[in-house]
Protein backbone atom coordinates (compact mmCIF):
# COMPACT_ATOMS: atom_id res chain seq x y z
CA UNK A 1 0.00 0.00 0.00
CA UNK A 2 2.70 2.41 0.79
CA UNK A 3 4.57 1.81 -2.51
CA UNK A 4 1.59 2.77 -4.42
CA UNK A 5 1.16 6.10 -2.98
CA UNK A 6 4.75 6.85 -3.01
CA UNK A 7 4.78 5.70 -6.70
CA UNK A 8 1.19 8.06 -7.26
CA UNK A 9 2.65 10.94 -5.40
CA UNK A 10 6.07 11.13 -7.63
CA UNK A 11 3.75 10.98 -10.69
CA UNK A 12 2.01 13.30 -9.49
CA UNK A 13 5.10 15.03 -8.42
CA UNK A 14 6.26 14.81 -12.14
CA UNK A 15 3.51 16.09 -13.71
CA UNK A 16 3.14 19.34 -11.40
CA UNK A 17 7.24 20.54 -12.29
CA UNK A 18 6.68 19.72 -15.69
CA UNK A 19 3.77 22.20 -16.38
CA UNK A 20 5.61 24.54 -13.97
CA UNK A 21 8.31 24.26 -15.64
CA UNK A 22 6.39 25.14 -18.61
CA UNK A 23 4.16 28.04 -17.41
CA UNK A 24 7.66 29.44 -16.25
CA UNK A 25 9.24 29.32 -20.23
CA UNK A 26 5.82 30.64 -21.26
CA UNK A 27 6.20 33.21 -18.99
CA UNK A 28 9.38 34.48 -20.07
CA UNK A 29 8.61 34.18 -23.94
CA UNK A 30 5.49 36.48 -23.31
CA UNK A 31 7.37 39.06 -21.55
CA UNK A 32 6.61 38.31 -17.88
CA UNK A 33 9.05 37.03 -14.84
CA UNK A 34 9.12 32.72 -14.78
CA UNK A 35 9.00 33.03 -11.20
CA UNK A 36 5.77 34.51 -11.29
CA UNK A 37 4.75 30.86 -12.22
CA UNK A 38 5.32 29.18 -9.12
CA UNK A 39 3.08 31.89 -6.85
CA UNK A 40 -0.44 30.53 -6.19
CA UNK A 41 -3.39 32.82 -7.52
CA UNK A 42 -1.00 35.78 -8.92
CA UNK A 43 0.35 32.74 -11.94
CA UNK A 44 -3.47 32.88 -12.37
CA UNK A 45 -3.56 36.48 -13.55
CA UNK A 46 -0.46 37.27 -15.20
CA UNK A 47 -1.95 33.79 -17.38
CA UNK A 48 -4.69 35.52 -17.63
CA UNK A 49 -3.09 38.86 -18.66
CA UNK A 50 -1.20 37.01 -20.90
CA UNK A 51 -3.98 35.24 -22.85
CA UNK A 52 -5.50 39.37 -23.03
CA UNK A 53 -8.37 37.93 -21.07
CA UNK A 54 -9.24 40.16 -18.29
CA UNK A 55 -6.89 40.03 -15.15
CA UNK A 56 -7.06 40.67 -11.48
CA UNK A 57 -7.76 38.70 -8.03
CA UNK A 58 -11.63 39.05 -8.48
CA UNK A 59 -11.30 37.19 -12.46
CA UNK A 60 -8.44 34.38 -10.82
CA UNK A 61 -11.05 33.47 -7.83
CA UNK A 62 -13.41 31.28 -10.11
CA UNK A 63 -10.45 29.27 -10.74
CA UNK A 64 -10.84 28.18 -7.52
CA UNK A 65 -14.55 27.52 -7.66
CA UNK A 66 -15.62 23.34 -8.41
CA UNK A 67 -16.96 23.32 -11.98
CA UNK A 68 -16.47 27.40 -12.57
CA UNK A 69 -13.07 26.40 -12.59
CA UNK A 70 -13.34 23.81 -15.85
CA UNK A 71 -15.40 27.01 -17.80
CA UNK A 72 -12.67 29.76 -16.86
CA UNK A 73 -9.73 26.85 -17.50
CA UNK A 74 -11.53 26.70 -21.50
CA UNK A 75 -12.08 30.30 -21.72
CA UNK A 76 -7.93 30.72 -20.86
CA UNK A 77 -6.81 27.34 -22.67
CA UNK A 78 -8.73 29.36 -25.87
CA UNK A 79 -7.05 32.89 -24.83
CA UNK A 80 -3.50 31.01 -24.54
CA UNK A 81 -3.79 29.34 -27.97
CA UNK A 82 -5.08 32.73 -29.76
CA UNK A 83 -2.35 34.94 -28.31
CA UNK A 84 0.58 32.39 -29.47
CA UNK A 85 -0.95 32.04 -32.50
CA UNK A 86 -2.61 28.53 -32.58
CA UNK A 87 -6.11 27.37 -33.58
CA UNK A 88 -8.75 25.73 -31.96
CA UNK A 89 -7.70 21.99 -31.74
CA UNK A 90 -4.78 23.36 -29.72
CA UNK A 91 -7.18 24.95 -27.16
CA UNK A 92 -8.84 21.97 -27.27
CA UNK A 93 -5.26 19.85 -26.59
CA UNK A 94 -4.36 22.42 -23.50
CA UNK A 95 -7.97 22.07 -22.22
CA UNK A 96 -7.99 18.51 -22.02
CA UNK A 97 -4.14 17.11 -21.96
CA UNK A 98 -2.51 20.38 -20.45
CA UNK A 99 0.44 17.69 -19.08
CA UNK A 100 1.37 17.28 -22.49
CA UNK A 101 0.14 20.67 -24.53
CA UNK A 102 1.80 23.25 -22.35
CA UNK A 103 5.24 22.24 -22.79
CA UNK A 104 4.32 21.94 -26.57
CA UNK A 105 3.33 25.44 -26.28
CA UNK A 106 6.56 26.58 -24.30
CA UNK A 107 8.95 24.85 -26.65
CA UNK A 108 7.25 26.05 -29.62
CA UNK A 109 8.99 28.72 -31.76
CA UNK A 110 5.98 30.76 -31.89
CA UNK A 111 5.65 33.90 -29.83
CA UNK A 112 2.87 36.24 -28.31
CA UNK A 113 1.41 38.24 -30.60
CA UNK A 114 0.77 42.19 -29.64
Amino acid sequence: MSTEINIGFLVALMLYTSVIASWWIIFRKAGRPGWASIIPIYNIIVLLDIADLESGFFNALPFYIPVLNIIWFFILSYGLSSAYKKDIGFTFGLFLFPYIFFPILAFSKERISN
